[in-house]
C-alpha cells in the first residue's frame, strides 16, 4: 500500500525527499511524485479529517478517461516494421571475419614502448 499520508507528514516536518524515502522505505522519486500530484490536487499537509485513504488516492491517481482510445490513439507501426525484420533487429551485429595471423603469441613477453622504471 502507497504510503503517501506519512510522506506528506515528513515532508511537511522539514525532511528532505531523500530523508522521507528512507523512512517509508521508497525511492525519493516515488516521493517527488506523490508531492507533485498532491500539489496538483491541491492538498497539502494537514489533510482534511474526513479525507479517506481510497478517496486520497482517487485525488491523486485518477483512472484514465473512458474515451482512452481517442484521447491517446494507437502509434502506426507501419512505417517501422521493415526496420524490425529478423536480418535488422536491435542488437544484430554482422559477424565480422577474424584476421588470421595478427594476434601476439600468448608466451610472447609484453613490451611497452615506454621503459618502466
Amino acid at each position: 500500500m502507497r504510503k503517501i499520508k506519512e510522506a506528506l507528514r515528513l515532508r511537511a516536518s522539514g525532511l528532505t525527499t531523500r530523508e522521507v524515502g528512507e523512512s517509508i522505505g521508497v525511492g525519493r522519486t516515488s516521493v517527488s511524485a506523490y508531492l507533485k500530484r498532491a500539489e496538483r490536487a491541491g492538498l497539502s499537509w494537514p489533510l482534511p479529517e474526513d479525507l479517506t485513504d481510497a478517496a486520497l488516492e482517487a485525488l491523486l491517481f485518477p483512472a484514465p478517461p473512458a474515451n482512452a482510445a481517442a484521447v491517446y490513439p494507437r502509434p502506426d507501426w507501419s512505417h517501422t516494421a521493415p526496420a524490425l525484420r529478423p536480418d535488422r533487429s536491435a542488437g544484430y551485429l554482422p559477424e565480422i571475419p577474424k584476421a588470421s595471423g595478427t594476434r601476439r603469441p600468448s608466451s610472447a613477453p609484453i613490451q611497452h614502448s615506454i621503459p618502466l622504471t
